[in-house]
């Protein structure tokens, strides 16, 4: 049995409880005991007897009927509510299903209005006339020129098809020849890291000083011979000079230039 009590609820071992807050009375502890072991208490407890004055004994039978009914109605709610989704998914579907078919119908009455709507001129009624005797008819030349057209255009076809594939072919071996080509290359990069590898560094340094020297002795050649026309152009300056002044001191008509090579 449980004690049941409409207040505040605390949920103790009855047999805790009594030995907390019932010492002092072995008459009503052993009672409950023997009649009550290992059950709950559902009142609030304060230390006196008085606690279970309201308290109310529910059988456990009861209570596990009323819990039975509770998972049977909540079963049946469950059930209820997958019927309902069923049932909607069922509905929307038959929705959806409506709405293609009347689209469909609505389709349908568009290409029947565009039928009506189309005229059967004389040249149609002639055609068919004409086809219904078996004579040929302007249509009909004009099928023949649409089948030398069509003719026409697949040996067109034709022929672009086959120089694509000659181009593809020729792409093909210009693509092996380039293979090889980056093959030999790579193959010449190997040899010349390996003969920057095993290089004679000394040899390289003393033909950079060799350089360097005939670079130098260029520069030295080419300044000394600048000098030495600067030297020649200011010796014709002071010979001009010079004759300038014997003339002021001995004039004269002849005027003659020093040679100095």
């Amino acid at each position: 049995m449980i004690f049941a009590k409409s207040s505040r609820n605390m949920y103790v071992n009855f047999e805790t409880a009594i030995a907390a807050d019932l010492r002092g009375k072995p008459c009503i502890a052993q009672c409950s005991r023997s009649r009550y072991p290992l059950r709950l208490v559902e009142v609030p407890l304060t230390g006196s007897i008085d606690d279970f004055n309201d308290a109310i004994f529910v059988p456990r039978k009861e209570i596990e009927e009323i819990n039975a009914k509770i998972r049977e109605a909540g079963s049946k709610k469950l059930q209820t509510i997958m019927q309902n989704m069923a049932f909607r998914r069922t509905i929307m579907a038959t929705e959806w299903e409506h709405q293609k078919e009347r689209m469909e119908i609505n389709d349908l009455i568009e290409q029947i209005n565009d039928i009506k709507g189309v005229k059967f001129t004389r040249e149609m009624q002639q055609y068919v006339k004409a086809k219904a005797r078996g004579m040929k008819t302007e249509a009909d030349s004009f099928e023949q020129e649409m089948e030398a057209l069509t003719a026409t255009y697949e040996s067109t076809l034709k022929d672009k098809r086959d120089k694509h594939s000659k181009l593809v072919r020729q792409i093909s071996a210009y693509k092996e020849h380039n293979a090889s080509l980056d093959q030999a290359i790579q193959n010449i990069n190997i040899d010349v890291c390996y003969l920057k590898i095993h290089q004679d560094h000394e040899l390289e340094s003393k033909e950079r000083d060799m350089v360097g020297t005939r670079m130098n002795a260029l520069l030295r050649r080419s300044s000394l011979i600048q000098q030495i026309q600067e030297n020649h152009q200011e010796i014709l300056v002071l010979q001009t000079e010079l004759e300038l002044l014997r003339l002021k001191t001995y004039p004269t008509f002849e005027y003659k230039v020093i040679n100095t090579d």
